[in-house]
């Protein structure tokens, strides 16, 4: 059975032919690592490619970065790589570095996927299952070491003599053993599944789960060219019809870029794009929340320098002003001199209600002649107050949006009929939405649509505690269904630590998003990146981080009107709304907001236990 990807025939027939230090380290490791081992040459990522990975789920992945460099024509000069002949110096990109980011990049968006398993603060085992190697097939070890000293200290340095058999228990550490002790179990499961995303893309689509649209969304899902809005309601399937569009657009051959403004929204783009029926090419494809595209052209392009990785991570959301930086980049003011900005075919963004218009200017600039930006938003759902995709005060200049929205179908593909109702009538009597914002409607005449029963309960409690003490009551009430499919929300990390700790001597496996630094804080990032929906366990979260969400149950603990002090009037309603709009089937409301006393028409309450 193959365990090189590419197969080695495949990599032979390549136009552009592997270098000599490339094709000699794949064949060091397939002769000399275990079959339990897998090989990835050249994987595409979203918008990264190491030049080999190799993976063991019982031991963990090793990042390559492979140069064929004569080291004594390198220097550092001012914490930069100097490359220099007789008649020319420049500044080489950093291959330590690189293959740093590259490990640091695929542990996060594969093996951090057990961070609710740790306690709280314990520092991730990144450094032991998903280590860094850069390999300079033209020169030695000594010589590697010799120029680098102490940079990059986790990074396994490596030259030419290490390519024997000996040298593989350097370049690949305790290849030997059947199962590391520094791994866990939810990170062998998630790297067996991260074969799909490391295979050739044309194996990756026969492991998903293809997703169909409704014959009223399909026009919706035919790429164009030039600048588009789309509206839809809650429910109405924006981020599938996004999907399709864009996966579209991908397999007739158009790089394109996903985006969202959450990090665990992110997570589910990638999954429905993977689930289309079309045969997507990664390579052609970049994906994820826009705050990390931002960072991610700061760093390539040499705009944000940092010496160590420990700095970079330093650069937040709150730390970048995206505009200003996608704008150098695009005037191409002191960049980097390998670096070109990327140009896309299209740009597609989902829960557009979240981005700021200056945002969406900066993203024009970077679309091909003939390409398209669309964008889905819901602005019922507008939390932030950014009101994303409007030109009512023509600010954009790139971002060419004209004329009325377009609409999906205004049916909800998965609301409750009551829970919808609620929502119409909650949305009217708060003044929520806009001209062009309208009712949700229910239909259930398609082909294999159908709702189940829905729970509504609402249970007025004196404080957030109070709420959260009422937390078990409210699991009982739903009934013996998986904690998998049940997420909690809660107003702010603060109160969202305090339940967790209450709750994990009787669910042992909760998965949320509460760092003790608050929304910001490192702790928070490696959380949410580590918030998947198919991941066992009771699902904690902030109403924020679960936008763009579904799942069966949702218990809301919605808090006095103190606590969103920072908040308008409009934003606060706008999260309420957004929180039940979440529900698939069953929605428990312990609300301790006294001026939402008056919305509890209609729900059931005599169901609830003291």
């Amino acid at each position: 059975m193959n365990r090189v990807f590419p197969s080695l025939q495949d990599l032979s027939n390549l136009r552009t032919k592997l270098t000599d230090g490339e094709s000699a380290l794949v064949h060091l490791l397939d002769k000399h690592l275990p079959e339990s081992y897998r090989i990835y040459v050249q994987p595409y990522v979203n918008d990264m490619r190491p030049d080999i990975v190799v993976m063991n789920p019982n031991i963990g992945m090793v990042v390559f970065e492979v140069k064929d460099w004569d080291l004594t024509r390198y220097s550092f000069q001012n914490n930069k790589l100097i490359a220099s002949t007789l008649h020319n110096t420049w500044v080489e990109e950093d291959p330590v570095q690189k293959a740093n980011w590259y490990a640091k990049s695929f542990f996060e968006q594969f093996l951090i996927s057990d961070e609710s398993d740790i306690p709280i603060g314990t520092d991730p085992n990144n450094n032991a299952i998903c280590r860094p190697v850069a390999y300079f097939h033209g020169s030695s070890t000594n010589q590697v070491n010799a120029l680098y000293g102490t940079r990059g200290k986790n990074v396994i340095k490596a030259g030419q003599d290490l390519l024997n058999a000996n040298g593989v228990k350097t370049l690949v550490p305790y290849y030997w053993m059947p199962k590391s002790k520094f791994i866990r179990s939810s990170q062998i499961e998630a790297l067996n599944n991260a074969h799909s995303w490391l295979v050739p893309p044309n194996h990756a689509i026969s492991q998903a789960c293809i997703t169909k649209l409704f014959k009223d969304q399909e026009p919706y899902a035919i790429p164009e060219s030039g600048f588009r809005r789309i509206r839809g309601v809650a429910g109405a399937g924006k981020t599938i019809v996004l999907s399709h569009r864009a996966a579209r657009s991908n397999e007739q051959g158009r790089k394109i870029a996903v985006l969202c403004f959450n990090i665990t929204m992110s997570h589910i783009l990638r999954d429905k794009i993977n689930q289309t029926p079309f045969q997507v090419d990664w390579t052609r494809l970049t994906w994820g929340h826009f705050h990390a595209f931002v960072k991610k052209q700061g760093v390539e392009s040499g705009l944000i320098i940092s010496k160590e990785e420990e700095e970079l991570e330093k650069y937040n959301a709150l730390q970048i002003n995206p505009s200003e930086l996608l704008n150098q980049i695009l005037k191409n003011e002191n960049l980097a001199p390998e670096y070109s900005a990327p140009k896309f075919d299209g740009i597609y963004i989902d829960e557009g209600q979240d981005f700021e218009q200056d945002w969406l200017d900066s993203l024009a600039g970077m679309l091909n002649p003939g390409g398209e930006l669309v964008l889905f938003a819901d602005h019922r759902q507008n939390i932030y107050g950014k009101d994303g995709g409007s030109d009512k005060n023509k600010k954009m200049i790139r971002c060419k949006f004209s004329g009325p929205w377009s609409q999906l179908p205004r049916k909800s593909h998965r609301l409750p009929p009551r829970l919808a109702s609620f929502l119409n009538e909650f949305a009217q009597r708060v003044d929520l939405g806009d001209e062009e914002d309208f009712p949700i409607k229910y239909s259930t005449h398609e082909p294999d649509f159908n709702f189940s029963p829905d729970l509504m309960v609402w249970k007025n409690v004196e404080s957030i505690q109070d709420g959260i003490n009422n937390i078990e009551s409210a699991l009982n009430l739903i009934g013996n269904t998986n904690p998998g499919d049940v997420v909690v929300l809660l107003p702010n990390h603060e109160f969202g630590l305090i339940a967790v700790k209450q709750l994990l001597p009787k669910f042992h496996q909760i998965v949320h998003v509460f760092g003790e630094g608050g929304s910001d804080s490192p702790e928070s990032r490696k959380r949410k990146m580590a918030f998947w929906m198919g991941r066992g366990g009771l699902k904690m979260s902030t109403i924020h981080s679960f936008k763009g969400w579904e799942i069966d149950n949702v218990i809301l603990i919605w808090p006095p009107k103190s606590t969103f002090q920072d908040f308008s009037e409009y934003q606060r309603h706008a999260l309420f709304y957004t929180a039940i709009s979440r529900v698939i089937k069953n929605m428990v409301i312990l609300n301790a907001n006294r001026e939402y006393d008056c919305f509890d028409t209609n729900w059931d309450k005599t169901k609830f236990g003291s």
